[in-house]
């Protein structure tokens, strides 16, 4: 999550998959004799059944990479192994959803394809890195309770909405919204507190209660007035937590 709030990529993991779309771009474009080549070396990861490949049709070559930390991930690991520098690019690719076909086509779930050589090229990292956006979103909606059926975090007013904080109120809301805080509800289940009760004698201490119903809190929602035409009970938990979701095509699902 916390990767996703900056304007520039610090996962390592990301900003090696870039790098490496990056290159193999670079790579063609300087060397067009190589095109063969690469789209050959692709073909042979396809029929391997390699993860990060797909056919013509955008079909995937199997699962994606399991993501880090699960269970499953070293005996997948044990599975594949890449044999070069376009092997190394399509295991990247996997562990963010998406999978090239030997045309140099993107594929990710749900998504209109792009092609590495055809797209400008100050669009290929963005293309990239919205792809890595959505697989975020799609692991924090399954891993995160506050986020349950958010859908695609829209990162990119995330973003915009944290830059206009200045000095520890931005630092405050770069840690709130990486969703790591603490409350005695929490804290109770790990048996570091005696107490879920809030100070202020609620019998649950939670981020939705502290943001939107606790009265010590009260003098800071005061602060802005536009709180209180707001119905919080409507939001969605990810919403009511200040995680925006993506707006829907279809304004009956808009939260």
């Amino acid at each position: 999550m916390l990767f996703s709030c900056f304007d520039r990529e610090c996962d390592p993991f990301a900003f090696v998959l870039l790098k490496r779309f990056s290159m193999l771009r670079r790579m063609l474009v300087r060397y067009s004799w190589l095109d063969e080549q690469v789209s050959a070396i692709l073909s042979s990861y396809w029929n391997r059944g390699f993860p990060g490949t797909a056919s013509a049709a955008g079909i995937p070559a199997g699962p994606l990479a399991p993501w880090f930390g699960d269970t499953a991930r070293a005996e997948w690991k044990n599975q594949h192994f890449a044999m070069g520098p376009v092997g190394y690019l399509l295991y990247s690719a996997s562990h963010y959803g998406l999978c090239m076909d030997q045309a140099y086509n993107v594929y990710q779930g749900n998504e209109v394809p792009y092609n590495v050589l055809t797209c400008p090229f100050q669009y290929l990292k963005p293309l990239v890195r919205a792809g890595v956006f959505r697989r975020r979103s799609d692991i924090l909606a399954r891993t995160r309770t506050e986020l349950a059926g958010v859908g695609e975090v829209d990162f990119n007013m995330l973003r915009f909405t944290l830059k206009r904080e200045k000095g520890k109120k931005f630092l405050c809301s770069l840690w709130h919204a990486t969703l790591a805080g603490w409350s005695n509800s929490l804290l109770q289940a790990i048996d570091y507190a005696p107490s879920a009760a809030c100070r202020c004698g609620h019998p649950l201490h939670t981020f939705h209660h502290t943001v939107w119903e606790c009265p010590l809190t009260q003098p800071w929602r005061d602060k802005y007035s536009l709180l209180a035409l707001v119905d919080h009970s409507r939001f969605s938990t990810s919403l009511a937590a200040g995680i925006p979701s993506m707006l829907s095509a279809d304004i009956n699902t808009c939260p």
